[in-house]
This record gives C-alpha cells, structure tokens and sequence, in this order.
C-alpha cells in the first residue's frame, strides 16, 4: 500500500489512489481495523 500511514496489520485493497489519504486517516483505518477484529468472527457466524 503506498501513501498511507496505516496501523499494523492493516492494508488497504486495491492499491491506493490518489487523495484517498483525505479520507482514510490513520485513526480511520485504525478504527476499521479494530471494529474488523473485534466483531468478525461474529459477524462471519451470523452471516
């Protein structure tokens, strides 16, 4: 991933684009990541 400052472990697909860092901060991302890993085996059952 180029261009961001991304939290560990979190890697943003497809490559980003430009200006995509406006949107997806670091908190952001950290955010996503944390949300991901605390509710996706959940949600993956539920589904």
């Amino acid at each position: 991933m180029s261009g961001f400052d991304a939290p560990a472990g979190v890697e943003v697909l497809p490559e980003a684009e430009p200006r995509y860092d406006e949107v997806l901060s670091r908190q952001a991302l950290g955010l996503v990541a944390e949300l991901a890993r605390r509710f996706g085996p959940r949600r993956l059952e539920l589904l």
